[in-house]
């Protein structure tokens, strides 16, 4: 009652404060850790980076892949990627894009592996420049996936400085702000002002009062509901998008590696109950990593399955030890990660939540310290993330296995699938890794949530990508 009054009050007295009208004010609620693609590997890094940037390929709206530097592109063979780009991409410093620039982009994760994103590219053997405007990626082996991994912001390094292609350029950078600019009379906004607000409450007063004119996907969903059921001049959009909720399990934890163990925490959880009872209708229960319309989503999977009886009777007999389950410091997750040990608690297994700042978090995750830890996956667009997540070769530092997960023959279907190109073929593959997921459960899969940007009347025609991305900006007019 006392928040529902406390934000009720909030939207009595909206004001707008004034604002050029090419402006628009963004509102986030974690940091932009990097504008530099080769380290950018947070959601809203890269967000930002098609802004900054112009890539050799793009996605579209639905997640599709086509061409933006890129007119045309074949395949000499297996191996060998023929890329012809388009006249007319330059540099915010005037300099004409050229495929000897392109070299120099990807060259990077050829002569060294200090750049998280060089997993992308660790099956890159050579770039070959035909003339300016014709370029060859040559492979070690064949890789389905590989044109996606080409949507990568493009830049001119000088002077430790990296220069942009993309429609904006980077106009002030501080810890709580990034202001982007632009010149292209087309867009209907020459200024984008991207603004860090930690506390939720503060970023939802500050877009009540017209200091920011969207937040996406950063803003609790128990405030989005009330939002929904208010009078008040805000527009909501919700969709499907792609992203998916899980609690990882660490398997280097004796008590966590039982295979038994691991289904009597799955049977123990409902997460169809914390969706309706949290969620307020904004996610979709999981079968897996994979939306449900996914091409590659294995049709047979199951759905999960709440079953708090069987899980005891597993658990029968067991020393069960007190279980951590660790989260980033943000309140709306850590009342989740409760809301699971809750249930949890129901047949026996008292689990404490552990919540710390993303530094910490992070570090714990990726080193094997934590035991369980509740995050979630967005933007993946190509069933190769699979490798990336489970594969033995993809323990860090060299992917993200972080619960030390390995199953051999999961290896070869993942190593086969990633070097098929007939699409039907790999969805086998494809299909036969997720039904092994599913029964050693490296994750326990929770849900896909929502896309939902909250905006005000200047951008009430405003879509999200599937992915998240802040792409509609671009392309919005009014």
């Amino acid at each position: 009652m006392k928040l529902f009054t406390f934000l009720s009050l909030l939207l009595l007295s909206c004001s707008t404060p004034d604002q050029a009208e090419d402006e628009l004010v963004v509102g986030l609620d974690s940091r932009i850790r990097s504008i530099d693609p080769r380290y950018a590997t947070d959601a809203n890094s890269q967000y930002i980076e098609s802004l900054i940037y112009c890539s050799l390929f793009e996605f579209d709206r639905q997640a599709q892949i086509r061409g933006q530097v890129v007119s045309r592109y074949h395949w000499i063979d297996e191996k060998s990627l023929s890329l012809e780009l388009k006249a007319g991409f330059q540099f915010h410093n005037g300099e004409a894009l050229t495929a000897a620039h392109i070299k120099d982009v990807f060259d990077n994760f050829l002569e060294s592996n200090v750049y998280p994103r060089k997993f992308a590219f660790h099956n890159l053997q050579s770039i070959e420049i035909i003339d300016k405007r014709n370029i060859v990626f040559h492979l070690k082996k064949s890789e389905p996936s590989f044109l996606q991994n080409l949507v990568f912001g493009l830049f001119l390094e000088k002077e430790d400085q990296l220069i942009g292609c993309g429609h904006y350029q980077i106009d002030t950078k501080n810890s709580h702000e990034l202001i982007l600019s632009s010149n292209n009379p087309n867009l209907q906004f020459q200024k984008l002002k991207f603004k860090f607000v930690k506390d939720v409450r503060t970023r939802f007063s500050k877009l009540q009062r017209g200091e920011i004119d969207l937040i996406q996907n950063a803003l609790n969903y128990d405030l989005v509901h009330i939002l929904d059921q208010a009078e008040n001049s805000l527009y909501i959009s919700s969709s499907v998008g792609l992203n998916t909720a899980y609690i990882g399990l660490n398997f280097r934890d004796p008590f966590i590696a039982s295979a038994k163990v691991r289904q009597a925490l799955s049977l123990a959880i409902s997460p169809q109950k914390i969706i309706d009872k949290m969620f307020y209708g904004h996610a979709i229960a999981a079968t897996g990593l994979l939306l449900p319309t996914d091409p590659y989503h294995e049709e047979s999977l199951e759905s999960h399955v709440y079953d708090p009886s069987l899980a005891k009777k597993l658990l029968t007999g067991l020393d069960i030890p007190e279980l951590v389950l660790a989260v980033p410091n943000d309140p709306f997750r850590v009342q989740v990660a409760k809301a699971l040990a809750e249930q949890w608690q129901q047949v026996g297994v008292n689990v404490k939540v552990q919540s710390m700042d993303w530094g910490k978090f992070k570090n714990d995750v990726d080193h094997g310290v934590a035991q369980m830890w509740l995050l979630k996956w967005t933007g993946f667009k190509d069933p190769d993330i699979l490798r990336y997540l489970f594969s033995s070769k993809s323990i860090p530092p060299d992917g993200a296995n972080r619960g030390y997960y390995q199953n051999k023959e999961l290896d070869q279907l993942l190593d086969l699938a990633a070097s098929t190109l007939d699409s039907e073929e790999r969805k086998k593959l494809y299909g036969k890794v997720q039904l092994i997921l599913s029964d050693d459960l490296p994750y326990l899969f929770l849900w896909h949530e929502h896309n939902v940007a909250i905006k005000n009347n200047r951008l009430k025609d405003y879509q999200i990508y599937l992915d998240g991305r802040f792409d509609g900006l671009l392309e919005y007019r009014q």
